[in-house]
């Protein structure tokens, strides 16, 4: 490397790289291209795939009001009412008192997947384990659980129940019944769609600009132009005068 600047000087080296710029692009966007490609050809055995997911678990009831109309409206307002109860903070406290008899502060947390602390936890971190949802215009409310683990889902739906049943037993003239119960696993689709690898191209990337360089520096080591006057010394030849370069289509001749 000495020896090339010597030889040619760190402007000619300079004035050689940027005369080839264009060369030097073309050969790095080649090797980017290239890097993509074989990026491509490691990701192509990959496909859709589906994954397990959270354990889902219903149960759906129907709200039987022995003073309601022909119409049914008292029971449907009272299917409201019912799933209200599971919202309150005395529900989420029976619920939980349920739960701990059958698991820890930590496994509630790990299968529920609640983002506190164990020793943060308590009744009111049970909020979004359930919903209740009432159908539109009829005595009918669903109760869903979503979890981590087939056991733990199954455990929180019959604590919701039990503590549903025991409020409704101190209201009057009013029951529920179990019309449906479901347990079922999630099925997530994970798509494996193309995507580059990084690390891939970056390194084919650097490699054609590195090679481009050095295609660039042998040039102007081996194939040196003469770019000043100065340059005619290294051949010994003399210098009888300079013309200036014509610039914006002037006649110096």
């Amino acid at each position: 490397m000495d020896y090339l600047f010597e030889k040619c000087g760190f402007r000619d080296v300079m004035a050689r790289i940027w005369r080839y710029k264009i060369f030097i692009l073309i050969v790095t966007a080649l090797f980017v291209i290239l890097g993509i490609g074989i990026s491509a050809m490691k990701s192509s055995g990959q496909s859709t795939l589906e994954r397990e997911g959270n354990w889902i678990a219903t149960a759906s009831y129907l709200t039987e009001d022995q003073a309601a109309t022909a119409e049914g409206d008292r029971s449907i307002q009272f299917a409201a009412t019912v799933a209200g109860v599971l919202g309150s903070d005395y529900a989420r406290y029976q619920i939980n008192e349920i739960l701990l008899q059958a698991f820890t502060k930590e496994d509630i947390i790990k299968y529920a997947g609640l983002s506190v602390p164990a020793d943060e936890y308590s009744s009111s971190s049970l909020t979004d384990l359930y919903e209740v949802k009432t159908t539109s215009n009829t005595p009918i409310f669903t109760i869903t659980i979503k979890a981590k683990d087939e056991q733990f889902v199954n455990a929180a739906l019959k604590a919701c129940t039990a503590t549903l049943e025991q409020s409704v037993q101190s209201l009057s003239e009013a029951s529920i019944k179990l019309i449906g119960e479901t347990t079922e696993q999630t099925m997530e689709t994970v798509s494996a769609a193309y995507t580059p690898k990084k690390m891939i191209i970056a390194a084919f990337g650097i490699l054609g600009l590195g090679l481009s360089l050095l295609v660039t520096l042998f040039m102007a080591m081996f194939f040196p132009t003469v770019n000043r006057k100065e340059d005619f010394a290294l051949y010994g030849v003399p210098v009888l005068g300079e013309l200036p370069i014509a610039k914006g289509g002037e006649n110096h001749g």
